[in-house]
C-alpha cells in the first residue's frame, strides 16, 4: 500500500481517501487533517495512515478542496464533514468511527459532531494540538502589525479567521454544554522546539508570553473543557500530525489503553515568561523601526518573518551606541524567509530595526527575556509614567478597517469605547514609559474583542 484510493467525492469541496482492496472487520478510524484541509497530510511524508493500517485498523482520510485557496472555517466544514462521516460508516458497514484530527481538524470535527449531528456515527474524537481556545497567531494575522505579512503569505481566510481566540470563546460557549456534545473527546499537546531560523520558532517566541506551546498552539489551548487529556509531549506543531512521532502515543489510545508516556513528560517550565515588542508592514518604502529596550532585559532575540525577494542581509540591528548587526537568515521551502539575532545584556535605549526598500511584507517580534520583564509592565515604572496608544480594528476575514485610535497617560479618564457594530474586533494597545531608573520601555499587547463594551476592562486589566 503507498497511498489510499479516492473511494467518496462531493464535487470540487472535498473527497474521501481509503484503500479499496482494506477487508477485514477492523475498527475504523477517520483522520481529518488542520487548517489547509489536505488528506495528503496522513500519508505523503508521513506514516500516520500506514501506521493505523498496519496495527489492523481500517483507515480512512477526509480532505477539504477550496477552489479559491482560501481555508473555510469550522461551520462549512463540519457540515461537510458530517456528511462524510456518514458516508465513511456505510462504506465500511459500521455504525461509527473514531476521529483523529490534527490542529483545527479537531475543531471541525467537534462542530459536525455537536452542530450537524455526526455525534450519532462517532465512537471519539481524538484531537492532536488542536487550538480548542483558538491561537494568538491568529489574533497576530489579523492585527495592523500582521496584516500585510499574513496577506502575502495568503493566510488570511474563513478558517484563520475563525480560530482567533474571541472566535473560540464565541464556539465554546455554544458547543461545550450543548445537548449533543457526548462524543468523547481526548486530547494530546505538544510543547516541542523548532530549528531558530524556521517560522515554528517564530510562533514560539510569540506564543512564550502565554505559557507552554509547540509554536502554533498553546498546551492550554490544546485542552477540550469537556475533554480527557492523554498526554504533553516534545514535539513541535507539524510534528504532533506525525505518525513517526504520534503513533506510539495515539495507537495505546485507539486501543482503549493509556499513551505512550512522554520522555520528558514536560518541557522545563520557565520562570518568567517573555515580553514582547511587534512591528510589522509592508517594505516597499524601507524601515526604520525604532522601538525601546529597559533595563530589566537581560538577553533580547529579535526574529522576523519576511516574504519577499531572499536578500540575507536585507535586515539590520542598531543599538544605542550606533553598533550595527546583520540578522541571520534563512529561505525555507514555503518560500518564507527568517531573519534572527540574539543580544545577550542589551544596552538599554533606543534600538533601530533597519532594511532597505523592496517588495515583500515583513513582521518582527522584539522578545524581551529577564525575571523582571513581565509581559504588560516591568516590574518598577516611575509613577505617572506610563503612556499607551491603542488602536481598534474591525476585521474581516479579507479585510479590516480602523474605527477608533487614543493616546492617553496614565491617570488621564480612560477612552469611552465607541459605539461598535456587532463584528470582531481587534485592540491593539503599545504601552511605553519610563522605569524608575530613568530606562525608557515598551510594550505591544493585542487582544481581538467581540464587542466594545470589554475596552475598558481589558485596559483595566493591563493596569491602565
Amino acid at each position: 500500500m503507498d497511498k489510499p484510493d479516492v473511494i467518496l467525492t462531493y464535487g470540487d469541496k472535498a473527497a474521501v481517501y481509503a484503500d479499496k482492496s482494506l477487508g477485514g472487520t477492523g475498527p475504523v478510524v477517520v483522520f481529518v487533517p488542520g487548517l489547509g484541509g489536505v488528506a495528503q497530510h496522513f500519508f505523503e511524508n508521513n506514516s500516520m495512515y500506514k501506521n493505523a493500517v498496519d496495527a489492523g485498523f481500517r483507515a480512512a482520510v477526509v480532505g477539504f478542496k477550496f477552489p479559491d485557496g482560501k481555508a473555510l472555517d469550522m461551520w462549512s466544514n463540519g457540515e461537510l464533514l458530517a456528511k462524510q462521516i456518514s458516508d465513511i460508516c456505510s462504506y465500511f458497514h459500521v455504525p461509527k468511527v473514531t476521529i483523529v484530527a490534527h490542529s483545527k481538524g479537531g475543531v471541525d470535527s467537534q462542530a459536525a459532531a455537536v452542530h450537524f449531528g455526526a455525534y450519532k456515527n462517532i465512537d471519539s474524537i481524538i484531537t492532536l494540538a488542536t487550538p480548542h481556545w483558538g491561537s494568538q497567531l491568529a489574533d497576530i494575522a489579523y492585527s495592523s502589525v500582521g496584516w500585510a505579512f499574513a496577506e502575502l503569505i495568503k493566510a488570511h481566510s474563513p478558517g484563520c479567521f475563525a480560530m482567533q481566540t474571541v472566535c473560540m470563546r464565541e464556539f465554546r460557549k455554544i458547543t461545550d454544554n450543548s445537548p449533543n456534545n457526548v462524543a468523547p473527546i481526548k486530547t494530546f499537546a505538544g510543547n516541542g522546539g523548532a530549528d531558530e531560523l524556521s517560522r515554528m520558532y517564530f510562533g514560539h517566541l510569540l506564543l512564550d508570553k502565554y505559557g507552554e506551546n509547540d509554536g502554533v498552539v498553546t498546551v492550554e489551548s490544546a485542552h477540550n473543557p469537556k475533554g480527557e487529556h492523554m498526554g504533553t509531549y516534545p514535539y513541535n506543531h507539524a510534528q504532533m500530525g506525525k505518525g513517526k512521532f504520534m503513533w506510539k502515543h495515539l495507537e495505546p489510545v485507539l486501543k482503549g489503553k493509556k499513551a505512550e508516556p512522554a520522555v520528558p513528560v514536560f518541557a522545563p517550565r520557565k520562570i518568567s515568561r517573555p515580553a514582547h515588542i511587534l512591528r510589522g508592514g509592508s517594505l516597499e518604502k524601507g524601515i526604520d523601526e525604532s522601538f525601546y529596550i529597559d533595563s530589566t532585559a537581560e538577553r533580547i532575540i529579535i526574529t522576523v518573518t519576511f516574504s519577499g525577494e531572499f536578500n540575507h542581509r536585507l535586515f539590520s540591528l542598531a543599538s544605542p551606541s550606533g553598533l550595527r548587526k546583520i540578522l541571520a537568515a534563512k529561505k525555507e521551502s514555503s518560500g518564507v524567509i527568517i531573519y534572527k539575532t540574539e543580544i545577550l545584556d542589551p544596552q538599554p535605549g533606543k534600538w533601530r530595526l533597519l532594511a532597505a526598500p523592496c517588495k515583500g511584507a515583513y513582521t518582527a517580534v522584539i522578545c524581551l527575556m529577564g525575571k523582571n520583564t513581565f509581559c504588560a509592565c516591568p516590574s518598577s515604572p516611575a509613577p505617572g509614567k506610563v503612556n499607551a496608544e491603542m488602536r481598534i480594528l474591525r476585521t474581516c476575514a479579507d479585510s479590516y478597517d480602523v474605527v477608533a485610535e487614543y493616546s492617553f497617560k496614565n491617570g488621564n479618564e480612560l477612552p469611552r469605547a465607541p459605539k461598535l457594530k456587532n463584528g470582531i474586533y481587534n485592540v491593539e494597545l503599545n504601552l511605553h514609559g519610563e522605569l524608575d531608573d530613568g530606562s525608557l520601555y515598551e510594550r505591544t499587547l493585542i487582544r481581538p474583542i467581540a464587542s466594545g463594551g470589554s475596552i475598558t476592562e481589558f485596559l483595566r486589566s493591563r493596569g491602565i
